[in-house]
């Protein structure tokens, strides 16, 4: 699937978006390689030396997995292409139609100020005029790094501070999400009004482009293109195999001891998210559906769902008072199915961190989630800030407010637990 966006001219440069080939390796390596003191600070971490980061093999392998990832439409790599040669990337990933929206990311060569603001302006303008997207949220470093500066100009606006949400340079950080929303974009597309930022940018003469340079293939780098695809292909078989035979989720509870038990009901896997969906039950009466989606090593996330029906509640108030230390009957309202809530996310969490090793969990709320907001503060989570016009797992399109809470604070609350207050606090 080949994809071509543009091309604009910028200060007598043409700039155009395409899909990678496996010939851009030379300008991809030089440019990386030269600008590393740049890139690395804010690159996914990676035990492996920079250089070794960027031989021939990773460069095939990233041209297969983003034409792949382009045939079932969850990403789109581009390559910056500047005058006919490669002279940066940026692309959109966590791109999912149902909630309508992508995560955008970009580096460009150091020396061609104005082209990476353009070409995410060009990009912008294809995923919500092309694509359909009506939100595209960038996340980076903060205001004061590169990026952030890049997402102030080009008027995106900052949702939340996540804390720990990426392990970048060596360490996992702080980042700040931003968001452009389609609604808010200029009548006349973004990228014309990068092109008016820059219109008294000085033009450089046709002759000073640097010609794009004549590539012979030769036949070790066709064998190392041949023998990539090979193992890139058995590496999807073994996957599909994994996935098929991969057993079903366990149910999360202590049946005996704690009258709330979710009984797994599915388990959707993909090439860096997993989930499950659960049945939750009290006493064996069921009262609502939860569930959880983990991300790669990378983000090391799990984004939390829960939904108790309103009118199955009160049928379980007894056992949720119970398990919260009694109440009298003041109890009985809208209030009282809130420790049932609080119970329910940490056994989650419990999950999360204990058995599966993320580093996150997350959850998106809307204003009226009454006792799914005094739920999570009674487990220790965090507001860091809001999700303007976003879909939740639950597919509720509205301004979200996004909690969320790390593994080492969860265990530092360890010693509180016994209180009684909320699931995350009582005794195990």
């Amino acid at each position: 699937m080949n994809v071509r966006i543009g091309p604009r001219v910028l200060a007598g440069h043409e700039i155009t978006l395409r899909s990678a080939r496996f010939d851009d390796f030379d300008d991809w390596r030089r440019i990386r390689l030269r600008d590393q003191p740049r890139i690395e600070p804010f690159w996914i971490t990676d035990p492996a030396p920079w250089s070794e980061r960027h031989t021939r093999r990773r460069w095939v392998r990233e041209c297969l997995e983003s034409r792949t990832a382009a045939k079932q439409q969850t990403a789109l790599s581009l390559v910056i292409d500047v005058d006919g040669r490669l002279r940066g990337q940026c692309g959109l990933s966590e791109v999912d139609f149902h909630q309508s929206s992508a995560e955008l990311g970009a580096w460009v060569d150091a020396e061609l100020p104005g082209a990476g603001a353009l070409a995410v302006a060009m990009l912008i303008d294809h995923a919500t005029r092309e694509c359909g997207l009506t939100r595209v949220i960038a996340i980076n470093r903060g205001a004061e790094s590169p990026a952030g500066r890049q997402c102030k100009r080009l008027g995106a606006r900052v949702e939340a501070v996540m804390a720990e949400a990426l392990h970048v340079g060596g360490e996992r950080r702080d980042h700040t999400v931003w968001s452009l929303r389609a609604d808010d974009l200029p009548p006349n597309g973004l990228a014309n009004t990068v092109l008016g930022m820059y219109e008294n940018a000085p033009t450089r003469s046709s002759s000073e482009h640097p010609a794009p340079s004549r590539r012979r293939a030769h036949l070790g780098a066709g064998m190392l293109v041949a023998r990539e695809r090979l193992r890139y292909l058995a590496g999807q078989l073994r996957r599909e195999w994994r996935d098929r035979r991969q057993p079903t989720a366990p149910d999360l509870g202590r049946p005996g001891v704690d009258p709330i038990i979710l009984r797994a009901q599915r388990r959707t896997s993909g090439e860096s998210v997993t989930g499950t969906d659960y049945d939750v039950l009290v006493d064996g009466r069921f009262v609502g559906r939860c569930g959880l989606r983990t991300t790669d090593w990378v983000r090391s996330t799990a984004e939390l769902w829960l939904s108790i029906a309103s009118s199955a509640r009160n049928a379980n108030i007894e056992a949720a008072e119970r398990d919260a230390g009694g109440s009298d009957e003041t109890a009985r309202n809208e209030e009282a199915a809130q420790p049932l809530h609080a119970r329910l996310l940490g056994i989650l969490l419990r999950h999360v961190f204990d058995d599966l090793g993320m580093h996150r969990a997350a959850l998106l709320l809307l204003p009226s989630d009454t006792a799914e907001l005094a739920a999570v503060d009674d487990v220790g989570m965090t507001r860091e800030g809001s999700a303007y016009a976003s879909i939740d797992l639950r597919g509720r399109r509205g301004d979200h407010e996004l909690w969320a809470i790390i593994a080492p604070t969860w265990r530092r609350q360890a010693s509180d637990r016994s209180t009684g207050k909320g699931y995350a606090r009582t005794s195990e």
